[in-house]
């Protein structure tokens, strides 16, 4: 499978600046990541960053939601 290294933009402190490997679905897809009881949703934001000579897509934090019980 294909996977995409993004950059996490915002959200919980231990998710800033993190480099995320996004399976398939490309940039119009959402990430949603377990995080404490919950999920933190990060979207494509248009931007790219440059990292070690590649540029890579920034992902930001859009909201939070809780894990059904």
């Amino acid at each position: 499978m294909d996977t995409t290294i993004v950059l996490l933009d915002g959200g919980p402190g231990d998710y800033f600046g993190t480099r995320y490997d996004l399976e398939a679905g490309g940039l119009e897809t959402r990430i949603k990541i377990p995080h404490g009881n919950g999920y933190e949703h990060y979207a494509h934001n248009g931007t790219f960053r440059v990292l070690d000579g590649q540029e890579i897509p920034v992902f930001q934090w859009c909201d939070r939601t809780r894990m059904a019980e």
